[in-house]
């Protein structure tokens, strides 16, 4: 028997403003990237990406940011305000892994009730990144992780703790076709290649059909994905730096802005 996602359509949630503790949060992990750092950070909307973070792009583990930073892109490129897809940050993913008081979970956690698919980068301990995907209308928590089984204990904590949040309990699918790494330090690369695509997938099918939550991709070529992340910081960095006067240019003041790279549209299934 298939097991599908629903395409039905829902009401637009309503974008609740980001609480006072994720604020902190937010602020906290913004100095540690510059203590860290011997480089300016760089912002966009409310993502701090730091030297750290951009060298993490072009060739190390992906840092929180530089995942925040991705999603910043696919939801301005691709999802472009689209009610059907929230992309949860990290620091709000690494919340669900710490905390178990449902107070806490209900302050700093979007109203994830009226959205359809729900995208849950994970980061472990030992820094491997795996990819939840939770569809609250279908009652379905599908589980991608390019090194099967690495955490998948993880992902069964945070898919409980989000049908807490959300009074329901989601079946949960560890997708046995998903694409592996070769070098564990490119798993985060692999998720954000995972989330564009199943966005892709999702954005392409009509509401009204059932779709397989499989993956169904082709070996991910992770050095051609670097590239292409360097060339969305860097294009945007010209472009901001031609924007301004020569006189208010500094290599040490510049700021990210993200263009738009490709289309990206989907659908998917998984069948067992």
């Amino acid at each position: 028997m298939a097991t599908t996602l629903d395409r039905s359509s829902s009401d637009a949630p309503h974008r609740r403003k980001s609480s006072s503790l994720m604020k902190i949060f937010r602020t906290n992990s913004s100095s540690s990237e510059n203590t860290a750092s011997t480089h300016p950070s760089f912002s966009y909307n409310n993502v701090r990406l730091s030297r750290k973070d951009y060298d993490a792009i072009k060739g190390e583990t992906l840092t929180d940011n530089a995942v925040d930073f991705w999603q910043e892109h696919l939801e301005h490129t691709m999802i472009k305000g689209n009610p059907k897809f929230t992309l949860l940050r990290p620091l709000r993913s690494q919340l669900l892994q710490d905390s178990s008081d449902p107070a806490a979970l209900k302050a700093a956690l979007p109203d994830l009730t009226t959205t359809m698919h729900v995208f849950v980068p994970l980061r472990s301990p030992s820094n491997h990144w795996s990819l939840l995907l939770v569809s609250p209308i279908d009652k379905l928590a599908c589980h991608y992780d390019p090194f099967r089984g690495r955490n998948l204990k993880l992902a069964s904590k945070v898919t409980h703790r989000i049908s807490e949040h959300l009074d329901t309990k989601p079946t949960f699918l560890d997708v046995p076709d998903t694409p592996e790494v070769t070098s564990d330090k490119d798993s985060g690369v692999y998720v954000c290649i995972f989330m564009q695509h199943l966005i892709t997938k999702l954005m392409e099918t009509l509401v009204s059909q059932k779709i397989d939550a499989t993956l169904q991709m082709k070996a991910i070529d992770v050095k051609a994905t670097r590239k292409s992340m360097v060339k969305v910081v860097e294009e945007n960095m010209k472009s901001k730096e031609k924007a301004k006067t020569p006189s208010a240019t500094s290599a040490l003041n510049r700021a990210f802005a993200y263009p738009y790279v490709g289309s990206v549209k989907g659908g998917l299934e998984t069948k067992g």
